[in-house]
Order: structure tokens, then C-alpha cells, then sequence
């Protein structure tokens, strides 16, 4: 699959609202296998709304697998898995208890805050060696987050600021800072700076000491200080703005910007809050919300919507090659503005809910990627990044005091640095030690099941609310689809659900409609069919055999020499298309032996899918 189809649709919907006293789901999800997944499937358990489950994905700093336990909103994971990836979905809703319900949904998001919070640690420390190394060089400090999503005053003079969308950020700007001196008086924000230019002259770090997290956390709060205090105005590289490219021609109705209105007033009372609090770590949050208070005070200057870019800076961009790429980026901008229309027509709406920080976090997300798909489609650069987005643009800033007027001069930046990679190092060996990926022993099954485990008390405990004890990696549970079975013979079930990939549930649907066995046999193959477009990335291979088991040798036959032909073909062709025909032969024919002795790994998949079936 495109990768960057995967990051376009992965989490494009807002979690199902449920009502209250409806029961929290719980069921174990065994995903088919295809190419670009493992050839055994994969393994999830959905809890509510969301769905766990652990991915290996490889961490190039660290050179190793990692098994990552992954958090997803259930229709962006069914939609990426059953229609993106074409993977037929198999759930075994488990028949539990409420209270069980409830230890295992606080057990696994427990663990998942865990995890999050010992990744991010990691992170601080690769920021901290990456800023010794840059205070030791005498280089230029590395961004801080956030603090690029305002344009600093002294940058404007470089800029072009006569336009409207200047006067607009000095008018909504001048407001913002009328709140703030009203509410907290005159001189906040100048004697909060003063506090902070103090508290950073007087830094310090312990002898060896190399945390420096408290110094950035600093940095951050003083920028958006003084953007408040300075009225700095949107960064142009921080902003999404419609007129590129207008998605939505009509101007916003009263009802819209009342709403828009009401969530700007919104950041305001945030911003306040936030001034009052002392958090030290409230200077990310200030920068998002002074921010996105510009970017709504433009949209409704403007009529148009306004928004923050939420990719992190470190979003790798990839080139889409081919025209049915292109077109498949086309295709998900026009949902991506679908998407969007949601949103507006929810502002209008009153009984929608109300207009909050998570649905503009998801127009904003959309918007960004709609920008990107559009990109995509005229055969520029996309980036991609899986998951929502919080805006986090960043920006150097200059070393607060002069070099030698702290604890940490000149003479210690060297031996800090040192000091602060075997730190960095030391925590990603203890990372690579506790989720490093291992085929048999620590994969998406076993680490899912000792999770699932873990949230009873003790042995007895589990098997009483499940029905029995699963063992990790017992005999051959350490196989997706042995596991799963296994599962269903032992475990409580309430049901079993099955949910058919794209192109089975397509087919079905045009064999419904269209019967006969000329339409039967055109979708059987690649070259004929009107549901599947073929793929380089999925391997040459000719017929179809997700759908058949005894024809399964015949045409793993015919698909084997196929794509053995096509790779002697490519051969010839390489110097003109880089190796692509004949990479995508051998790989089409290497997934064609599992069929010959009756299994089926490639089924196919899709740049773009409109939906796959809801499920309760």
C-alpha cells in the first residue's frame, strides 16, 4: 500500500459518539495476510472506539525492529486494514463482565500512556545531545517546538506586511492583548517576562547534570510571551489557507461564525488559563492557542477557512511516481474536502456537537492533508505522517545569555555532550531491550496477549472472565491465524464477525447486482478487472486467489510463470524504468509459491477506497 495513502486516511474520522449506557466492545481482530504485512496476518483487540495493537516499525537511530503498541480510532483502522491494505477482518466480540470491560479498557490505555511517556523520554534525550553538540560547535540551536507557528517582529520587517492578513493579525492580536491586560492586568505580561529572563540568567545544571528539557521548556514560555506581548502575527510556513486552492466557494452562514467566533473566545479563556496556571511546560500550549486564535480571526476576516499546519517538521515527504498515484491523490483530496464539509455543515447544525479543540484538530488535520493530496495529484512531493497532528512548527532561537555566564560554559560543553549521548544511549538500549520485535518470542501476538493478561490480578482471575488463560506463544499461537482460532475454541465468545476486505465485498456486491459468469471471470483477473487496478507495489501476478481454494494450485501456476516472465522482461527494461518491472515480477512471483500448495498471501490493495462497512 502507498504509504501515503496509509497516512492520508489512517485517522481522517473523530471517534463515534456512544451513548452512555450502551456496553464498551471488546473483541480480538485477526487481519488476513497480504503483501507489505506478515505473511501469518495480524493480531488487534478493539476496546470501544479505539483499536490496540502492536506494530514493528524500524527506529533508524536505534538499528533496530521495534514493536510499538499502537492506539487507533476503530473506522480509521478498519478502513485503512479491510480497505486500503484489502485484508478481510475476523473479530471474536468477547463475552465479558462490565467490570472486566472497564480493567481491560484502563489496562490497555494505561499501557499505552506508558509507553508514550518512555518514547518521549528518549526523545528529550536526543534533543538534549543535539543541543550540547550545537552549544559545543558553536552551531545553531535546534528548533523549539512550537515556537514556529508565530513569525517573530523582528522577521516581519522582512516580509511583506501591508496586507490584509497583516492588518487582520495586528487587530485580532491588539484584542488578545487587551484580554489578557484586562483580566490580569497591565503589566502581566511584562513582569512575566521579567520573571522569565531571571529564572533563565539563572539557570544552572548539577555537576554532570545534562537534562536540559526545564532550559527548552523555558525558552518556549518566553517566545510566546512575547509574541503575546509583541502581537507577533501567524507565521506564513505555519498557516493552511484556502485561498491556494478554495475549497468552499460559499461564505460562512451567521450560524458558522458564530461558532467560529465562539471556539476564538474559547482560546482566549485557554490562553488566560494558561497564563494563571505556572505550568512549566505550558509553553507549547500557549504558542498552539495564541496561534490558532490568529488563524480563526483571519478565517473570519477573510471568510475562508484559516488554519494551522499540524505536520511536525521532521514529516518525511515522498514523491508520488506513477499516474494512477496521481490520480489516487487527486481522488483523496476530493474526500479530503468532503471530509472538511462535515465540519462545516456540524457548525450549522444545532444539534451537532459543540464546535471544541478536537473537531478543529481534525479539520486542521484534514485540510493539511487535503493540501498535500493536491500536491500529490499535480506529481509534487507528499508528506506523510500516520496519526492526528498537533501543530508544532519549530523554530531556532538564540542562546539566552552570553556564552560562560552559567554553570554550563564553554570549557563543559564538550564533556556534557559526551555525558549526554551515553545517557541517550543507555535509554535506547533499555527501549531496544523492552520492545525489540522478535518472530517467535515478541510479536504483534505474543505482547498482546500478555497485555490483555495483565489486566487481572492473576491466573484464575483471567481465566474466570475470559473463559481460559491465553498463554503467549503457546505450541503455535505465536501465528496470527493460529492464535485467533485458538481463541474462539477457548475463550467466552458472544459472537464472531466477519468483515470482508475491498475488493470481496465489492465483488459481492457486483455479483449481486450483475450476475453471471462472464462478470465472474473478467474480476478474476488483474488485467480485466473493474474493481482492481494493478500495482507495481503489489507484484506482477495475474489471477486472483483470495476467493478460491481448489483452483488455487491451477493459477498459482499460471501467476509463478507470469511474474517470472515479467521478470526476465524487466531485465531488458531496467536501464529505462530503474528495475521497477523486474523488481515487481520476482516479488509477484515469490508470493505466488504460497498458493501452490493451497495458501494465499497477496490479495491486492488500493490507493484509494470511498468506505468499507460499518460494523456495531
Amino acid at each position: 500500500m502507498n504509504p501515503a495513502s496509509f497516512a492520508l486516511l489512517a485517522l481522517f474520522a473523530l471517534p463515534s459518539q456512544r451513548p452512555a449506557d450502551e456496553r464498551m466492545p471488546i473483541a480480538l481482530i485477526h487481519v488476513e495476510a497480504n503483501v507489505g504485512g506478515a505473511s501469518g496476518g495480524h493480531t488487534a483487540i478493539r476496546v470501544g472506539d479505539f483499536v490496540y495493537h502492536y506494530q514493528q516499525s524500524d527506529d533508524p537511530l536505534l538499528r533496530v525492529a521495534l514493536l510499538r503498541l499502537m492506539r487507533d480510532d476503530w473506522h480509521g483502522f478498519r478502513h485503512v486494514y479491510a480497505g486500503l491494505q484489502n485484508r478481510t477482518l475476523h473479530l471474536a466480540h468477547l463475552d465479558l463482565s462490565s467490570e472486566d470491560v472497564e480493567r481491560i479498557a484502563r489496562r490497555f490505555s494505561l499501557a499505552y500512556v506508558e509507553q508514550e511517556l518512555e518514547f518521549d523520554r528518549a526523545r528529550r534525550r536526543r534533543e538534549d545531545v543535539r543541543w550540547f553538540e550545537a552549544l559545543r560547535d558553536r552551531t545553531e540551536l535546534p528548533p523549539l517546538r512550537g515556537a514556529g507557528l508565530l513569525q517573530p517582529a523582528v522577521a516581519c520587517d522582512e516580509v511583506d506586511t501591508s496586507g490584509s492578513d497583516a492588518l487582520v493579525d495586528s487587530s485580532g492580536s491588539e484584542a488578545l492583548w487587551n484580554d489578557v491586560a484586562a483580566t490580569l492586568g497591565g503589566d502581566f505580561l511584562a513582569n512575566e517576562l521579567g520573571r522569565v529572563e531571571r529564572a533563565l540568567a539563572e539557570f544552572r545544571l548539577e555537576e554532570g547534570a545534562t537534562d536540559l528539557e526545564p532550559l527548552r521548556e523555558l525558552l518556549t514560555l518566553r517566545e510566546a510571551l512575547r509574541a503575546l506581548d509583541e502581537r507577533w502575527p501567524l507565521a506564513r510556513a505555519a498557516a493552511v489557507d484556502e485561498i491556494e486552492d478554495v475549497a468552499f466557494p460559499e461564505p460562512f452562514s451567521a450560524r458558522e461564525r458564530a461558532a467560529i467566533t465562539r471556539f476564538r473566545d474559547a482560546q482566549s479563556a485557554a490562553i488566560l488559563a494558561l497564563l494563571r496556571s505556572g505550568r512549566p511546560d505550558r509553553g507549547l500550549a500557549l504558542h498552539v492557542a495564541i496561534a490558532r486564535h490568529r488563524a480563526l480571526s483571519r478565517s473570519l476576516h477573510c471568510d475562508r477557512w484559516i488554519v494551522l499546519d499540524p505536520f511536525p517538521d521532521s514529516a518525511p515527504r515522498l514523491p508520488v511516481e506513477t499516474e494512477s498515484e496521481r490520480a489516487a491523490q487527486a481522488s483523496l483530496a476530493v474526500r479530503a474536502t468532503a471530509l472538511a464539509q462535515t465540519v462545516r455543515d456540524a457548525l450549522a447544525d444545532e444539534q451537532a456537537p459543540a464546535f471544541d479543540e478536537a473537531r478543529f484538530n481534525h479539520l486542521e488535520d484534514v485540510l493539511a492533508r487535503r493540501r498535500e493530496a493536491r500536491r500529490g495529484a499535480r506529481g509534487g512531493l507528499v508528506r506523510v505522517q500516520v496519526g492526528r497532528m498537533v501543530p508544532s512548527h519549530g523554530r531556532s532561537v538564540a542562546w539566552p545569555f552570553a556564552l560562560g555566564s552559567c554553570a554550563i560554559d564553554g570549557t563543559d560543553f564538550d564533556e556534557r555532550a559526551v555525558t549526554a549521548r551515553a545517557l541517550c544511549e543507555a535509554t535506547e538500549r533499555g527501549i531496544a531491550d523492552r520492545h525489540g520485535y522478535a518472530l517467535i518470542d515478541r510479536n504483534c501476538v505474543t505482547e498482546l496477549v500478555c497485555l490483555l493478561d495483565s489486566a487481572f490480578p492473576d491466573d484464575a482471575a483471567a481465566a474466570a472472565a475470559l473463559g481460559a488463560r491465553l498463554e503467549p506463544g503457546e505450541d503455535l499461537a505465536f501465528i496470527p491465524w493460529v492464535f485467533h482460532e485458538d481463541a474462539v475454541s477457548r475463550l467466552r465468545i458472544e459472537g464472531v464477525e466477519v468483515i470482508l476486505s475491498h475488493r470481496l465485498e465489492s465483488l459481492a456486491r457486483l455479483e449481486a447486482t450483475k450476475p453471471g459468469v462472464l462478470a465472474t471471470m473478467r474480476e478474476a483477473t488483474t488485467l480485466a478487472s473493474t474493481i482492481y487496478v494493478p500495482r507495481s507495489s503489489d507484484g506482477e501476478f495475474l489471477f486472483f486467489t483470495d476467493d478460491v481454494l481448489w483452483q488455487r494450485p491451477l493459477r498459482g501456476v499460471v501467476n509463478l510463470g507470469y511474474g517470472l516472465g515479467h521478470g526476465v522482461v524487466g531485465v531488458f527494461t531496467a536501464p529505462f524504468d530503474g528495475g521497477r518491472r523486474f523488481r515487481a515480477g520476482i516479488h509477484g512471483a515469490f508470493f505466488s509459491l504460497p498458493e501452490l500448495v493451497f495458501a494465499n498471501v497477496r490479495k491486492g490493495s488500493f490507493d484509494d477506497v470511498v468506505d468499507v462497512p460499518e460494523s456495531r
